[in-house]
């Protein structure tokens, strides 16, 4: 197998593990329960990333099941951008320290698998 088809197929795989991972943490954030009542501006929050991140995920394997390598490989590049504004958003709210830890680890997958896809980018049709 040449360099590039497996760079393709590995970028693939881990985009489709990053689908799934994206749906069952977003349901997983979005359901949570652990939040006390009286701080609603957490709860919105974290329920608001929770429902995105897992219709993220739903996107993904959308993608993948179509096969559109192309498009797949441009929403992960878009997706990069997420984990770094969740991090911004949530410094009021629980401090620098922790909204990195939470969010910033997100970003070595998503620009892995952008990496791996990145010849489907100069492809013609994708």
């Amino acid at each position: 197998m040449a360099y590039r088809q497996w760079r393709e197929r590995a970028g693939l795989g881990l985009a489709g593990i990053l689908g799934l991972v994206f749906i069952v943490l977003g349901v997983a954030i979005a359901v949570r329960h652990g939040v006390a009542p009286a701080d609603s501006d957490r709860l919105i929050w974290q329920r608001l990333f929770g429902v995105r991140d897992a219709f993220l995920g739903g996107w993904t394997l959308l993608l993948l099941a179509t096969r559109q390598t192309r498009a797949l490989a441009c929403f992960l590049a878009a997706a990069l951008v997420l984990p770094l504004v969740d991090t911004l958003v949530l410094v009021d709210l629980i401090g620098w320290r922790a909204a990195m830890i939470a969010n910033l680890p997100y970003e070595v997958p998503l620009l892995l698998a952008t990496w791996l896809l990145r010849p489907a980018l100069r492809r013609p049709g994708g």
